[in-house]
């Protein structure tokens, strides 16, 4: 798995692809079951005031379908999960994320010069 460094410029995966600088790593404790996982921290770059965390690892996982009325799906015609009443979610990882820059400086530089055809 790569490591990003603090300050570099990374576009997240997932259905957005959000821009994000990694501000650093730090390791976090669940109570229920008892686990320890690791997760990267970033700010984003297209937001303001927003800053987010992500697991290192992607995780695919079935999880229940819940309808309109928070209740278990049972709907044959339901779009979600096909009437099983399960969904596949996926959690996405830094492992998914790429590197677009080493820091921000060489992200606006290559932005601004791209645009211009320098």
């Amino acid at each position: 798995m790569k490591r990003f460094r603090s300050g570099n410029v990374v576009r997240l995966a997932g259905k957005n692809g959000s821009l994000a600088i990694i501000t650093g790593y730090r390791t976090v404790e669940l109570s229920h079951p008892p686990r320890k996982h690791e997760v990267c921290d970033y700010v984003f770059v297209n937001y303001s005031n927003m800053s987010g965390g992500s697991r290192l690892d992607t995780i695919t996982k079935d999880v229940e379908c819940i309808n309109e009325y928070e209740n278990p799906c049972c709907d044959d015609t339901c779009e979600e999960c096909g009437g099983t009443g399960k969904v596949t979610e996926t959690e996405w990882g830094m492992d998914e994320a790429v590197l677009v820059a080493s820091n921000v400086k060489e992200w606006i530089t290559e932005t601004i010069t791209n645009k211009f055809n320098f």
